[in-house]
């Protein structure tokens, strides 16, 4: 990826983000290479130095293979570890450092051209004798179409001049198959841009590229049908890397030198243009995916042009009935639609008839819901013979413990995916696209002669739950988290019902209106009251079936239904609510407790179960509901407004089991506390973190920015791509808006990665309104 001055494209590192590496490095770069590149540098390097003439023969000799130290590489390098998820461990500092200080160990740092060592294996050592002669494009093929042939096919030999010159016929030819319009152009790539060093030709053998994935199949996470293709239109070296990082992970990328259309190269225009316009007519007829052009180099004037120039050139499937294209057909980025890098649909290989196996494992499942093995699992063999006969062959492990989600694309310490007895030192895992991935070698200690399943890594792997992958996000920043008494109370109701889901659904469904009946105010409620639908006692509320069947929007039936499975979960009681003959004290009795006499629990008097003691109605008791007092307490702080949004985002989720989010917590630093967070969700890897209100203002005036840069902070420690706003208004208030807005900029001015505001409206009514702010970008 290109860097300047330290300085890499934000949309780049976003597309690093999506990719998500195993490893981030330099490529260590020779004299000799450049030299071959560029003739004379040797030579040149040499004179800056002040070495004298007749040195040169002898010091450019050692030179030649040495790596170029290119300054700000490792700067760049840095930035981009500190967005992704790469495998590194982050350990104390030692060594008359302050405390404060840690030390990041990466399993490499950098690669050398001509090394097969290491985790990154060069492609000779995947050749095997018997292998037909492998072509790649020519190393004399220079310029962008070179460029862009070798990120096709490959590149056997290190490139070097003089240029290979191609006549227009010969461009076009190669524009053409770039393009790859279906139908419309040759499988084999011309052979005017071969190696010509090879033995055989194209049609006879594999290319660099197919010999790279030798048994890999290309399998994808997610559904792939909703891939945008991207276009990038320019000639800078971020707009090939754009598309090529598009292409590698999203599968549909096309890189367009601004040259093959507007000059330099004016005479492949034609046959540019005339290939995308049937690649986009071909999609729309079948339906395949949607195009978008964007460019990091070019303006969006020019990109739109491009556009217009795809859209009404000719075709070759041109017919009387062919209504051809539009505009909608091809939308530009930034002026029709937001370049998003989604977290599903993405492609990555794996190993053939290896890649989707399941098995049944024992696990341990703690308080917090994170989940453990609780038994080393089946060494990761290689069952492809060609694969496992290669020496010092790596390869990686992508195990998976359905039942718990984890943020993908985001850096998760070591040690809380494993199991608490397993050493972390022994094994380089990370969080990966999807689940976990570790390197299959084991390191730690293996005797000689072991067996190979013996040298392999089998950790017992730990899939944090998603507040537990909180609290080791906030420690790796130096924070605390603990729940807050609404979170408290959220969890105790989770496990009362079975699941965070289960309270969700109850406290933001049909039933909600009728369960917050049980905290009305009092003066109001006894009017409500007057007819014996219910009544108050020291501030507690008890309905009768009556009562919540007129609150409750839905059939009798199903509230019955409802009420019956909350009795038997204990989050509702029936009884009757009785007083007493001596003291006048008036206590609810549950049914369980009721008997033909019942003590006073005031002054011990024992009453009968008489008329006098239920009062009204006359002729027979009428059953009265008791709602759960961690319910009732969990409504008054409001702690069920934030379950109104987690059942917006649920349905807001394409795929069942994409989302899971945890009860309000707080942010904490020795023991005080910093932020407050009311909802930390996982939607389909993306994590938002939620400030949640019933009113439309965030804070007062003076404190509005200051709470602003709070729920910042918040996004900023655990890795969140959106802060929402919600609010059962029906609007927030623009200050509140102005003051998350200028925070976010603070953010998006500091980090690669940018935060979007989100905005939410009308949250518990048929009227929820769910738009992004735009103005937060950078």
């Amino acid at each position: 990826m290109p860097t300047e001055e330290d300085v890499v494209s934000p949309v780049m590192v976003a597309a690093v983000v999506a990719y998500d590496p195993d490893y981030v490095v330099t490529l260590g770069v020779t004299y000799q290479t450049l030299e071959r590149l560029q003739p004379g540098h040797i030579r040149e390097t040499l004179e800056k130095s002040g070495i004298a003439s007749e040195d040169f023969d002898r010091l450019g000799a050692e030179l030649a293979e040495r790596v170029v130290m290119f300054e700000n590489l490792e700067t760049a390098r840095k930035l981009l570890v500190d967005q992704v998820g790469s495998y590194r461990l982050i350990t104390p500092a030692t060594g008359g450092r302050t405390p404060t200080e840690e030390i990041t160990h990466e399993r490499v740092r950098t690669i050398h051209e001509s090394s097969d060592r290491g985790p990154l294996i060069g492609l000779r050592s995947v050749l095997a004798t018997s292998d037909p002669s492998v072509f790649g494009v020519s190393e004399h093929l220079d310029g962008t179409l070179g460029v862009a042939a070798t990120a096709r096919i490959g590149l056997v030999n290190a490139p070097s001049q003089p240029g290979c010159e191609l006549n227009g016929d010969e461009k076009s030819d190669v524009v053409r198959w770039l393009v790859r319009t279906p139908g419309s152009y040759p499988i084999a790539p011309p052979a005017r841009i071969l190696d010509t060093s090879r033995t055989l030709g194209a049609t006879n053998g594999p290319s660099a590229w197919d010999m790279s994935v030798t048994e890999l199949v290309n399998v994808s996470a997610g559904d792939t049908i909703r891939n945008n293709g991207l276009l990038v239109v320019g000639d800078s070296p971020e707009d090939f890397c754009l598309a090529m990082a598009w292409d590698r992970t999203y599968g549909a990328g096309l890189w367009i030198a601004e040259e093959w259309w507007a000059g330099g190269v004016s005479d492949t225009s034609a046959t540019l243009l005339e290939g995308l316009h049937d690649l986009l007519k071909l999609d729309r007829r079948t339906d395949l995916q949607d195009w978008i052009v964007t460019s990091v180099s070019l303006d969006e004037e020019r990109v739109a042009d491009f556009r217009d120039a795809v859209v009404t050139s000719a075709s070759q499937f041109s017919s009387s009935s062919d209504k051809g294209l539009s505009h909608a057909d091809l939308s530009v980025c930034g002026l029709d639609v937001d370049l998003i890098f989604p977290n599903s649909g993405k492609y990555h290989f794996a190993v053939v008839d290896q890649y989707s196996k399941s098995t049944t494992m024992p696990v341990l499942v703690d308080s917090q819901g994170s989940v453990t093995l609780a038994a080393a699992p089946n060494p990761p063999l290689l069952l492809n013979n060609r694969l496992a006969e290669i020496r010092e062959f790596s390869w990686h492990v992508d195990i998976d413990i359905a039942a718990t989600l984890n943020p993908s694309c985001r850096y998760t310490p070591a040690e809380s995916l494993l199991s608490r007895d397993e050493p972390s030192l022994h094994t380089w895992i990370r969080t990966g696209r999807r689940g976990l991935s570790y390197e299959a070698p084991s390191y730690g200690f293996v005797p000689a002669g072991a067996a190979p399943e013996d040298r392999l890594s089998r950790p017992k792997v730990r899939k944090p739950s998603l507040f537990a992958w909180a609290e080791s996000k906030a420690a790796g920043n130096g924070y605390t988290v603990s729940s807050s008494g609404a979170g408290l109370h959220g969890e105790l109701l989770s496990t009362m019902l079975g699941s965070r889901e289960g309270i969700v659904d109850t406290m933001s469904g049909q039933m909600r209106a009728t369960l917050r009946s049980f905290i009305a105010d009092a003066k109001n409620a006894r009017k409500e009251f007057s007819d014996g639908g219910g009544c108050i006692v020291r501030d507690s509320v008890f309905l009768t079936f009556r009562e919540m069947t007129r609150r409750f929007p839905g059939e009798t039936e199903e509230l019955r239904e409802i009420l019956d499975e909350h009795l038997s979960k204990g989050l509702l009681r029936r009884g009757l609510v009785l007083g007493c003959a001596l003291c006048n004290h008036v206590v609810f009795q549950p049914v369980d407790k009721l008997a033909s006499i019942n003590e006073c629990p005031r002054c011990g008097n024992r009453n009968a179960l008489q008329q006098p003691r239920w009062r009204i109605p006359h002729d027979e008791p009428e059953w009265f509901y008791d709602l759960h007092p961690t319910a009732v307490l969990l409504m008054r702080q409001n702690g069920d407004i934030p379950m109104l949004l987690s059942k917006h985002l649920r349905s807001r989720t394409s795929r069942q089991f994409a989302y899971v989010d945890t009860s309000e917590f707080e942010l904490k630093k020795a023991g005080k506390s910093i932020a407050e967070l009311d909802l930390l969700a996982l939607s389909e890897g993306d994590v938002f973190v939620a400030e949640v209100k019933i009113s439309n203002d965030i804070d007062s005036k003076s404190n509005r920015l200051r709470t602003a840069r709070k729920k910042v902070l918040l996004a900023e420690i655990f890795d969140a791509s959106q802060i929402i706003l919600a609010t059962t208004q029906r609007r927030w208030g623009e200050a509140s808006v102005a003051a998350m807005n200028t925070a976010l900029r603070e953010l998006n001015q500091r980090r690669y990665r940018n935060v979007q505001l989100r905005l939410i409206t009308g949250l518990g009514t048929e009227h929820v309104e769910d738009q992004f702010y735009r103005d937060c970008a950078i």
